[in-house]
């Protein structure tokens, strides 16, 4: 089990916004159909399929590729997209923008790492599948401002922060996926906290998602956790052991306020109303 210092977990609760979201800025490039190297967007709708592994070795990376344009099918076939991996990249593996609705992104196995984000999303109703997001310097996969998503079959381990970090979300399933060995918290539902343990002023609750089917052991605070300003929100068949902190941790102050908990296999949690 890894050791998680208090001052290593007020560090984590005060991370700015700005901290988390891609900064790098879009690449101007337009993707191919085939994509065959880093730092390039998808401009139109259709089926774009990455042709080989793709990587960026440059300290301060923005995102390898960036999804602009609606109705976009991203193939990764199963290749690897590796950033730095130096704790420098500005940016994601695969950025879905604000933009582009009815992203479907397919993995077929494919890594992701040494990005700042391996998947980050800020749009709606689209789908990430069967990618392992792993050993990014900040989660694996961020959804932020994203509603109505589908995020399945994700491995998203040993990350420097979160697996799968829903902030400011609403209406999103987190399903059948793994969220194991990361600095904080395996999978993390609620927003971008300030200083105070609020939410940052960029950011705001996440309601009313869904995790089941989810995996998280041996992170190094929480398993899974909904942070108290979150509610409405379902948990259910996941199973969660070893963390440093809680297995299962609902944060509202007196019980788990309107989220549900059920069906789950833990040995700690921080609520008796967490089932």
């Amino acid at each position: 089990m890894k050791s998680f210092g208090i001052g290593r977990m007020v560090a984590l609760a005060g991370v700015a916004v700005g901290a988390f979201i891609s900064v790098s800025g879009v690449a101007s490039a337009q993707c191919a159909r085939t994509i065959l190297k880093c730092g390039c967007t998808i401009t139109a709708g259709g089926l774009f399929t990455l042709g080989n592994p793709v990587a960026n070795s440059a300290s301060g990376a923005g995102d390898c590729i960036a999804i602009r344009a609606k109705n976009v099918v991203l193939n990764l076939n199963g290749y690897s997209i590796t950033g730095p991996s130096n704790g420098t990249a500005k940016g994601s593996g695969v950025h879905i923008l604000k933009s582009a609705s009815g992203a479907f992104v397919e993995g077929l196995g494919a890594t992701i790492s040494g990005w700042a984000n391996g998947v980050e999303t800020e749009s709606t109703n689209g789908t990430i599948d069967n990618i392992v997001t792993g050993s990014n310097d900040k989660a694996g996969v961020f959804l932020f401002k994203a509603n109505n998503n589908h995020v399945t079959r994700i491995s998203a381990d040993g990350n420097g922060q979160f697996g799968i970090f829903v902030s400011a979300s609403a209406q999103n399933d987190i399903a059948a996926s793994e969220a194991s060995d990361n600095g904080a918290d395996g999978v993390l539902v609620g927003c971008i906290a300030n200083s105070t343990g609020g939410c940052a002023v960029q950011s705001k609750p996440s309601n009313s998602n869904d995790v089941y089917a989810v995996a998280s052991d041996n992170n190094g605070r929480d398993g899974i956790a909904v942070q108290f300003n979150s509610n409405r929100n379902n948990v259910a068949n996941c199973s969660a052991s070893g963390n440093t902190r809680f297995d299962m941790d609902d944060r509202h102050p007196n019980g788990c306020a309107l989220d549900q908990w059920f069906a789950n296999s833990f040995t700690t949690a921080s609520r008796t109303c967490i089932q």
